[in-house]
């Protein structure tokens, strides 16, 4: 009898050291996955800023995030292939 709890204890704490691992995996891939879609957001705001620069629609740039910074002019011509 004593054999058969501490088998069950050591399937029990296999399967909790088991989840656990999983939930640490599983936060790291969600902060990766929220610095890429950062990353995104960021390009994409850029591209429609030096769209709108560049077809005189009087850009506006409300993007907070301190790391992704409003281009140039001359960044959204190089951007574009505008000369």
């Amino acid at each position: 009898m004593k054999g058969d709890s501490s088998s069950a204890i050591f399937v029990l704490l296999v399967i909790a050291l088991f989840v656990g691992a999983s939930l640490v995996i599983f936060y790291g891939w969600i902060k990766i996955n929220q610095g890429e879609i950062s990353k995104t957001k960021c390009v994409a705001a850029q591209q429609n800023y030096c769209m709108a620069l560049i077809n005189n629609q009087n850009p506006t740039w409300d993007i907070k995030d301190p790391s992704c910074t409003k281009p140039s002019d001359e960044e959204c011509k190089r951007m574009f292939g505008k000369d």
